[in-house]
C-alpha cells in the first residue's frame, strides 16, 4: 500500500522549485546591472581625471607629466586597489590619453 504525500509538503517543494527557477532566471539581469554600474564608475573616474587635466592646463599652460602630479597639486584621489590607470603623454601641449579599468 502506497502512502499518500502530505499536500503541504508537495506545495512547499513546488514553491521552492519555482523560487530556484526564478533566481536562476534573474541572475543574468543582475550581472548586467552590475556591469553597467561598473562601466558608469569607470566613465565617471575618467571624466574626473580629464576635467582635472584641463584645469591644470588652464592654470599652468601644460599638461601634467603623470597622474601623481594631479594627486599632489590638484587633490585628485585615485584608488589603485580597485582600478588600473594608464596615462600616456604625447607632448606638454597635447591632451594625454587616459585609460581606466576596474581590477
Amino acid at each position: 500500500m502506497m502512502k499518500k504525500l502530505d499536500p503541504s509538503l508537495v506545495a512547499g517543494i513546488v514553491v521552492m522549485l519555482m523560487l530556484a527557477v526564478l533566481a536562476f532566471a534573474l541572475l543574468p539581469s543582475l550581472a548586467g546591472l552590475i556591469d553597467r554600474d561598473n562601466d558608469r564608475q569607470v566613465q565617471s573616474i575618467t571624466d574626473t581625471i580629464n576635467k582635472t587635466l584641463v584645469q591644470c592646463y588652464a592654470l599652468e599652460g601644460t599638461y601634467p607629466p603623470d597622474l601623481d602630479y594631479l594627486t599632489k597639486h590638484y587633490g585628485l584621489i585615485l584608488d589603485e586597489t580597485k582600478y588600473f590607470y594608464q596615462y600616456n603623454v604625447v607632448a606638454a601641449n597635447v591632451p594625454p590619453d587616459v585609460w581606466v579599468a576596474k581590477r
